[in-house]
C-alpha cells in the first residue's frame, strides 16, 4: 500500500514538473509572438513612409484611403499588443495573490473575473493579429496600384524621348525644316561715273 502512494506521489511530482515546464514554454512563446508582432507592425509603418517618400511620391487619389487603412490597421495591431501585455500581467498578479491558496487550491468564487480577464487578452491578441493581416493586404493593394502608375509614366516618359530622338534624325536625314538665321536684304548700290577730265587749250 505505502509503495502504490509512493508511487502515486513520485508519478504525481512527474506530472506537475511537465505541467510547470509547458506552462513556461507557453508563456515564452507568446511573449515572443508579442514581439513579433510589435516588430512587423513597426516594419511596416517604416515601410509605408519610405515607399511614399523615395519609391512613389505621388500617389493616385483613388488609393489613399488604403494607405490610411494600413494606418489604422497597423497602429490598432500595436495598440492591442501593449494592451494585451498589461492584461496578461494584472491577470498573473491577480491569479496568484487572490485566486490561489496556500493549500495549491483556488478560490472558485474569484474564478469567473480571472476567466473574464484571460477572455479579454486572447481577444487583445485576435484583434492584433488579424489587424496585422489587414494591414498588410491594403499595404500591399495601395503598393501594387502605385507602383504600376510610377512604371507606366517611366515607360512614357522613355517612349517620347526616343520619339523626339527619332523626329530629330528624321530631319537631318530627309532635309527637314532647320530654323535658320533670316538672309540681310540686297542693297541696291547706285554707280557714280567717273569725274570729268580737264581738256589742256594751251595750244
Amino acid at each position: 500500500m505505502k509503495t502504490e502512494i509512493d508511487a502515486e506521489g513520485a508519478a504525481y511530482i512527474e506530472y506537475r514538473k511537465e505541467h510547470t515546464r509547458l506552462v513556461e514554454l507557453e508563456h515564452s512563446e507568446a511573449e515572443r509572438c508579442d514581439r513579433l508582432v510589435i516588430t512587423l507592425s513597426s516594419g511596416a509603418l517604416a515601410l509605408t513612409v519610405t515607399f511614399l517618400k523615395d519609391i512613389a511620391p505621388s500617389i493616385q487619389e483613388n488609393s489613399k484611403f488604403l494607405i490610411l487603412a494600413s494606418w489604422i490597421f497597423f497602429l490598432a495591431s500595436l495598440i492591442s499588443t501593449t494592451y494585451s501585455y498589461f492584461l496578461s500581467q494584472a491577470a498573473f498578479r491577480f491569479y496568484r495573490d487572490d485566486v490561489l491558496q496556500t493549500d495549491c487550491t483556488t478560490d472558485d468564487s474569484l474564478m469567473p473575473k480571472y476567466e473574464k480577464q484571460i477572455r479579454n487578452i486572447v481577444l487583445c491578441n485576435y484583434t492584433s493579429f488579424l489587424s496585422l493581416i489587414f494591414g498588410s493586404v491594403t499595404l500591399v493593394i495601395f503598393a501594387y496600384m502605385n507602383i504600376e502608375t510610377e512604371s507606366m509614366k517611366n515607360k512614357s516618359g522613355n517612349v517620347s524621348k526616343q520619339e523626339r530622338k527619332i523626329s530629330m534624325t528624321d530631319d537631318k536625314v530627309n532635309g527637314g525644316y532647320v530654323p535658320q538665321k533670316p538672309a540681310k536684304p540686297p542693297t541696291s548700290e547706285k554707280k557714280t561715273p567717273p569725274p570729268p577730265t580737264p581738256k589742256n587749250n594751251n595750244k
